[in-house]
């Protein structure tokens, strides 16, 4: 018997980052300070917590679900700016996103 659904909730989201800043400029025509220094600053971007919200549709078969959903930010941008030589300049950076899943429910019991 087919199961439809509509789903909504909202999403925590935690980011990292592996960049190490960069100290000294590379050697090669392409680097100059101006250029570690955006890159820099580039990294200061990305909020480390931010939620978004989701809603969407499924439909369901037996232990299998088919959804489709959209995920947007909740605050509507997940950073507050970038820095740059001791400037902060506004960033806003938002997400929206469509998504299809595939589900399978497993049932797992506990003894009695």
């Amino acid at each position: 018997m087919l199961k439809w659904r509509l789903t909504a909730g909202f999403v925590p989201v935690w980011s990292s980052t592996g960049f190490t800043r960069i100290s000294d400029v590379p050697e090669g025509p392409d680097w100059s300070q101006e250029v570690v220094d955006a890159l820099n600053a580039a990294e200061t971007i990305p909020n480390s917590f931010y939620m978004n919200y989701q809603y969407g549709l499924s439909l369901g078969y037996g232990r299998f679900e088919l959804s489709v959903f959209q995920s947007a930010n909740l605050s509507r941008s997940i950073s507050d700016g970038y820095t740059l030589n001791d400037t902060t300049y506004p960033f806003d950076r938002r997400i929206r996103s469509t998504r299809i899943g595939l589900f399978y429910t497993f049932d797992i019991k506990k003894e009695e």
